[in-house]
């Protein structure tokens, strides 16, 4: 245990363990309903007509690797555990042996890229399949979905936050709501879905 941590907490292994240690405390307040899992998401126009050097910055970079239509959130969280695993296991196989030196820092810089040249195909590789479980159907940002009941699986529902889920002819939904009233919806309420903001890509609900 005490060569665990001691691997961990050292350069640069360090690097991933406080990455880590953030995404858990992340995750945890998504299952505790005080986070959207879509909580650092961005819309991507699909209106790119496939081209994705049409699309530039991060958005493109997605686009490119098949990744559209799965929480960014989730696919951060799969490369920084398996960068760290890289770098765990090289730290206590290879880096271990060296003195700190010019060999050394050249090899920990080594590992850090040769941790995300394997973390990303990983990545890639199990999260793609994943794909379905967060379906995007074009019914989400029109008026298909109105008047429907769905579930609120945050903390609350605010002007400013708020997520829903909706299965529906066996698909599932789960999209950005908020309240403008002033009741309280919290999680596990039932709500209406009364409007379609375009410009926001979220609805406004009241509840049910």
């Amino acid at each position: 245990m005490d060569n665990f941590l001691a691997i961990s907490f050292s350069f640069p292994t360090v690097i991933f363990t406080v990455l880590l240690m953030v995404t858990a405390g992340y995750w945890i307040f998504t299952i505790l309903g005080m986070f959207d899992i879509e909580v650092l998401d961005f819309d991507i126009d699909m209106d790119y007509g496939g081209d994705a050097g049409a699309v530039g910055g991060l958005a493109g970079v997605m686009i490119a690797l098949g990744l559209v239509g799965i929480p960014i959130t989730i696919i951060f969280s799969f490369i920084i555990l398996f960068a760290w695993l890289v770098v765990y296991l090289l730290s206590l196989y290879v880096l271990s042996y060296l003195s700190i030196g010019f060999m050394f820092w050249f090899g920990a810089v080594a590992t850090i890229l040769v941790a995300f040249i394997v973390a990303v195909p990983v990545t890639i590789a199990i999260t793609k399949p994943m794909r379905r479980f967060f379906k995007v159907s074009y019914a989400t940002r029109n008026n298909d979905l109105l008047g429907e009941v769905c579930q609120v699986i945050t903390s609350e529902v605010t002007s400013s936050f708020g997520e829903a889920e909706l299965n529906k002819e066996g698909d599932h939904f789960i999209f950005q709501i908020r309240n403008t009233q002033k009741n309280i919806i919290k999680k596990g309420d039932n709500v209406i879905l009364v409007e379609y903001d375009i410009e926001q890509h979220l609805y406004h609900v009241k509840q049910y």
